[in-house]
């Protein structure tokens, strides 16, 4: 995921009532946190739930970045994730549950972990049912095994398109938890699962030489959200696999999401080589942040050598494309570069929108 605080970005966003929560988001996106912080605070100040769930989430922990420090407070963090609860942002619910189930940022407590959870889920919180549905069938924490009471909340999740629910429901369905034995409704299940991407579906109806309908990008979108879900719980080779399959669908976010693991040694060594391959193929997909990051390679030298024209030439792609992406950094090559330079830097761009049909909003 391309967001500076993967844990808070990765949440769906809510449909907004509050103008300024988008400006916060890309002002985080940019690498800006003193202004994201501003922003997101002036939003939970006047109520904003999902602005109370970023501060919270930045208070327990503390950030620092440049010249702008959060020191940590988890007083005050957990009284924003308090209010944040209390809020109609259901997603606050889930993701506090889900740190309460990791006891990493909080200290583990299952059953109150389990109480936000319900919470959610009875609000219509998909991914929040599945996991009612996996304490009830599992007989986790303070819940005993309840298998019937794990099927109902699991064909809840399925029934709101959640992919990994409609999965787990050809097994529930083939083995009888907690409903009665059906395998045509398991197979229906399967084939549902496979239509919307997932890869275990996939890989069981083929391995039962049973058609299904299933296009590459949803099957690639559905490889990728895999791997983007395991990659927030840092199960990083789970992750790149599920990126490598996804990336072979030409899945720019799956190849930009390689090309970052790789550039920071995230569960596997730093390897610059890599890093650029993946970059180079999201750009060409017209992926605006590999244009940055490739750029940014050049001006460090990382991996290869130091190319500052190179380097405008990527960075002019992404100021003619997405401005917002470009964070100022053609201001401090202009200095630097002679006239020549910027010149064939601006059409070293050209040729590179050309043939790659990358056209100016």
């Amino acid at each position: 995921m391309k967001f500076l605080l993967n844990f808070i970005l990765f949440c769906a966003l809510s449909a907004k009532a509050y103008a300024d929560i988008e400006e916060a988001y890309a002002a985080a996106e940019n690498g800006d946190l003193k202004s994201a912080y501003a922003l997101f605070l002036e939003e939970a100040e006047a109520g904003n739930g999902e602005a109370m769930l970023f501060i919270a989430t930045i208070l327990y922990t503390g950030a620092e970045l440049a010249d702008f420090t959060i020191e940590k407070n988890p007083a005050l963090a957990q009284s924003w994730m308090d209010k944040a609860v209390k809020s109609d942002f259901t997603e606050a619910k889930f993701l506090y549950g889900t740190m309460l189930m990791a006891g990493q940022v909080v200290e583990m407590d299952q059953e109150k972990a389990f109480i936000n959870f319900l919470s959610a889920a009875k609000e219509g919180h998909a991914q929040s049912q599945l996991t009612v549905g996996l304490f009830y069938m599992q007989g986790t924490g303070p819940v005993n095994p309840y298998p019937q009471e794990g099927a109902k909340w699991i064909l809840e999740a399925a029934k709101n398109d959640n992919l990994e629910a409609q999965y787990m429901l050809g097994a529930v369905y083939q083995n009888g938890l907690g409903v009665a034995k059906n395998p045509e409704a398991s197979l229906e299940w399967l084939k549902t699962a496979a239509k919307n991407g997932h890869p275990g579906a996939i890989q069981r109806l083929t391995a039962m030489n049973i058609p299904f309908e299933a296009d590459e990008e949803t099957l690639a979108n559905g490889l990728y959200e895999q791997g983007a879900m395991r990659e927030l719980a840092n199960r990083m080779t789970e992750a790149i696999e599920f990126y490598e399959q996804a990336a072979e669908y030409n899945n720019k976010d799956a190849q930009y999401n390689l090309g970052v693991i790789y550039l920071n040694g995230k569960g596997v060594p730093v390897d610059f080589e890599k890093a650029q391959e993946w970059f180079m193929l999201a750009a060409k997909n017209g992926d605006m942040d590999a244009h940055f990051n490739l750029g940014m390679m050049l001006v460090n030298g990382d991996g290869v050598p130091q190319d500052l024209v190179e380097a405008a030439s990527w960075f002019i792609v992404v100021k003619e494309i997405d401005p917002t992406r470009e964070r100022g950094i053609l201001d401090t090559l202009y200095p630097v570069l002679t006239e020549e330079e910027l010149t064939l830097a601006q059409q070293k761009a050209n040729e590179w929108m050309s043939e790659h049909a990358i056209k100016s909003p």
